[in-house]
């Protein structure tokens, strides 16, 4: 699970409790679910693009598909676009887009999140740019019959090729011929409500009532990522280090 690169949380998505958000999600997810388990082709490779408003299940079920890829023997890759750019600007690789190499040996590639958390922002040209040879990198493999690709995001498609892509028309055929007609996702938001009591102690994490070394270090990389991101963008060095600290009150 986690040379597939999956946050924590998926340990606790499971086919068995996923709520479909109509038919349509769920036998365009199915055809995917089914060349997982050979019960369909081996060679032509599914993809499905799901988009709609956050908190309606579109990064439980990359989660769930990835972990049943590892179970029947095949390599998934979990990728954010956003995560996925944050690993390109941290590194000394910072002007290239090395996606050929990291999807040398991928069968199924869940990519979360297309045009960032929360579906959209203010994007750079260097992030169109990237984006659009991101989506060249995924039709390639696509193409060549050796990759099954779901994507999400919170933008509607036309969005995703007006605004974020410039309406590139090679990305627009590109898109096209990888997920045929996107599915929108339009069922209510199913992430639970937090309640953390009377403080940190309510809280499963914080209270360590769970292990809590692979949270801790996901939060740390993240810190760094982003320190590196807007050193880049404000135009300075990087920190050589990095102190978070929590405000006062409760979490």
């Amino acid at each position: 699970l986690e040379e597939a690169r999956l946050p924590f949380l998926a340990h606790q998505h499971t086919l068995n409790g996923y709520e479909w958000d109509s038919q349509e999600q769920q036998q365009r997810v199915g055809a995917v679910l089914d060349w997982l388990h050979g019960n369909s082709d081996p060679i032509d490779k599914p993809a499905v693009m799901l988009w709609g408003k956050p908190g309606n299940g579109k990064s439980t079920i990359l989660h769930i598909l990835a972990k049943h890829a590892i179970f029947e023997g095949k390599r998934a890759l979990f990728l954010t676009h956003e995560g996925l750019f944050a690993d390109i600007r941290a590194s000394w690789k910072a002007n290239s887009l090395n996606l050929h190499e990291m999807l040398e040996s991928v069968d199924l590639l869940c990519l979360d999140e297309l045009g960032g958390l929360g579906g959209g922002g203010r994007w750079s040209d260097w992030y169109r740019s990237q984006t659009r040879e991101m989506i060249g990198a995924i039709y390639d493999r696509w193409a060549s019959k050796t990759l099954a690709v779901v994507a999400t995001s919170n933008l509607a498609p036309k969005t995703i090729i007006q605004d974020l892509c410039d309406n590139n028309s090679a990305v627009r055929s590109r898109l096209g011929a990888i997920f045929g007609r996107p599915v929108k996702m339009i069922g209510h938001d199913r992430r639970a409500s937090v309640d953390d009591g009377c403080g940190i102690m309510d809280h499963s994490v914080l209270s360590k009532t769970v292990d809590s070394v692979r949270w801790l270090r996901e939060m740390k990389q993240n810190a760094i990522d982003q320190n590196a991101y807007l050193a880049e963008e404000i135009g300075i060095e990087k920190s050589a280090a990095i102190t978070c600290v929590k405000p006062s009150g409760t979490v």
